[in-house]
């Protein structure tokens, strides 16, 4: 094999261009050589279970683990894509103590409260794990489950980086960290005596990302914390009580701050930096604002806010640039003030808005390249103008969420969207479809397309093109206004979005279009699936949640998982085996069905342009 005659570095370097899923099925058995490199990577590299196949799984579980469990450093899962895949994990024997060398886990979209305790309480026993990630897991939590699960993670013995985002609310904790030093918990809403519990038990902390509701004049932080150097704060409440956190963390140089009807002006920060933060080396700030009025009062009122950043403090002494953004509205209209350059992941975009800053040099510090998640009005559409504009201005996009068509004279010729995975389109009339096939031409690593259709969707649908697309998700603005026919499903899974499709979540009419999919649609691993004849109905006997699910499991091998999402019951998940369907199988095949020989010409290639 011409593979063979690259060097060992060579292949190390190629291997950081592979998901570890994909690299233990394309060079794993090809000789004893390939085998020790790619187990050589894998022990400093992530174990991807996120996206990964019922049918890689069980391989993985079968004939990889058992050789590995003892030199991975870092773990990824989740349930959107594999439903059920820790549980699966632990029938197998693969508890989290038995993977001593453990350095980072990442959870994404765990659907069980159950579960997360019983993984962080695994956690405890891992003597190398620094971080631990919990990325959008939606339950209810009650008091006692969630103690136990905050004094699981902070009962985690070198536990240093820990991100919560996924959490949506907060118990007391009673466990003291000595380890932790970076906190993000941006969705959980709590007040400053929760705070000061939290940061009691937190002691070495060194930078935090928070959210804070304090509207009493008994919330407050009662001690210093000189550990903490970087803020990144979500503020609604008094300016009281803001200012009680800034007073107890003298040592700040890094503040990222964000509020929400607080009149506040640029004297009101500049004093606040003078008094509190007189080493502060970066500041990003976000305010919104609601205000009423005629257009005229609102740009005397903007002007006015403006000028109160026009001080030596903010344009001489610090060089910080502000802007104001603004749309008019017959009931109220919120102003949006922000530093540049802007510094913040996320943006609402006013498709109208008027605009305004000091910024004196607009090419210098008039960047948004802080911003990967764009969204703009759902029931407005962007003019073209205007999104040409969010295309130039906003360079890293990943996600995006807007309304089509844009107006007419629409094109891209000079537009790519090169960082975009995730889009949003919500259609309104027939022409969108040919303005969404422009924007996926121009998205050459776009993978999943989200489709909310106002009205009934037409076959245009099905003459969509995407070379990257895997992830479809179609459903209608309400709910059964846009389910497919047994018809439609056909055309869907013969059309070449369904055919290299993966990911699938879509409303159906009847049951039986469920095989017709699964049978049709041979890329297919999972379907997220919603039928107009499920008996589910949560107002009865709890019985008729396993009627659908019961059907569909009589007519698949029992090796598919198939379960009623705990999240959306209206939905079953059918994490496809296609082993369980066909023993036979190319161990060397990659993801989209390429072999090794294909794989070098590609490499070769890619060399010959250096």
């Amino acid at each position: 094999m011409q593979l063979e005659i690259l060097p060992n570095e060579l292949l190390i370097y190629l291997f950081e261009f592979f998901d570890s899923i994909h690299l233990l099925r394309t060079f794993f058995g090809l000789n004893s050589r390939f085998n020790e490199l790619v187990y050589t990577h894998l022990r400093t590299h992530q174990l991807n279970f996120q996206s990964i196949s019922k049918g890689d799984f069980d391989i993985i579980c079968h004939q990889h683990l058992p050789l590995l469990i003892n030199h991975i450093s870092a773990l990824r899962f989740s349930h959107e894509e594999t439903p059920d895949l820790f549980d699966l994990l632990l029938s197998r024997g693969f508890v989290l103590d038995r993977f001593i060398r453990l350095q980072s886990l990442s959870l994404h979209y765990i659907q069980s409260l159950d579960t997360l305790i019983k993984i962080t309480h695994q956690c405890r026993n891992l003597p190398s794990l620094t971080h631990f990630n919990i990325i959008n897991c939606h339950f209810e939590m009650k008091h006692k489950h969630s103690v136990d699960l905050f004094n699981n993670i902070w009962s985690i013995p070198k536990l240093t980086h820990c991100n919560l985002n996924g959490l949506t609310s907060f118990s007391q904790i009673s466990v003291i960290s000595s380890s932790i030093e970076v906190l993000f918990i941006e969705n959980i809403s709590y007040d400053l005596n929760c705070l000061s519990r939290m940061l009691k038990c937190t002691p070495y902390l060194r930078s935090l990302s928070t959210k804070i509701y304090s509207h009493s004049s008994n919330d407050n932080i009662a001690f210093v914390i000189p550990s903490i150097i970087s803020l990144k704060i979500f503020f609604q409440g008094s300016i009281d009580s803001m200012k009680s956190i800034f007073l107890n963390m003298p040592n700040l140089i890094h503040l990222t701050v964000e509020t929400f009807d607080m009149d506040l002006d640029g004297h009101v920060w500049e004093q606040i930096i003078r008094d509190y933060f007189p080493q502060i080396k970066e500041f990003n700030l976000k305010m919104k604002l609601e205000c009423s009025g005629n257009d005229n009062d609102l740009e005397k009122n903007v002007d006015q806010l403006l000028m109160s950043f026009r001080t030596n403090f903010w344009l001489i002494e610090r060089q910080w640039y502000v802007r104001c953004d603004w749309e008019s509205s017959e009931i109220s209209t919120f102003v949006t003030l922000y530093t540049l350059p802007f510094g913040f992941n996320t943006i609402y975009y006013l498709n109208e808005c008027r605009t305004k800053s000091t910024c004196i040099d607009e090419e210098k510090y008039r960047s948004y390249k802080a911003v990967e998640v764009f969204e703009s009005n759902h029931l407005k559409s962007l003019t073209f103008r205007n999104f040409n504009l969010v295309c130039g201005q906003f360079p890293n996009l990943r996600c995006l969420d807007i309304v089509l068509p844009f107006d007419e004279g629409f094109h891209m010729d000079n537009v790519i969207l090169n960082h975009l995975t995730s889009l949003t389109i919500r259609i309104q009339i027939a022409s969108a479809y040919s303005q969404l096939q422009t924007i996926c031409d121009r998205a050459p690593n776009l993978y999943s397309l989200r489709i909310i259709f106002w009205q009934k969707f037409t076959t245009k649908l099905f003459q969509l093109t995407s070379k990257s697309i895997r992830r479809l998700n179609l459903g209608g603005m309400f709910d059964w206004c846009n389910e497919f026919t047994k018809e439609e499903c056909i055309a869907f899974s013969n059309c070449i979005l369904g055919r290299q499709c993966e990911v699938l979540s879509i409303e159906i009419e009847d049951r039986k279009s469920i095989i017709d999919l699964i049978e049709r649609m041979s890329n297919l691993r999972l379907l997220n699936v919603r039928c107009r004849d499920d008996r589910w109905d949560y107002r009865k006997i709890p019985s008729s949640e396993y009627e659908l699910v019961h059907w569909i499991q009589n007519r698949f091998p029992s090796t598919f998982t198939i379960i009623r999402n705990r999240e959306k019951s209206s939905c079953i998940q059918i994490w496809i085996d296609r082993q369980g369907k066909h023993s036979k199988r190319d161990p060397f095949l990659l993801k989209g069905g390429h072999k090794v020989s294909t794989l070098f010409s590609s490499v070769q290639k890619f060399f010959s342009k250096k």
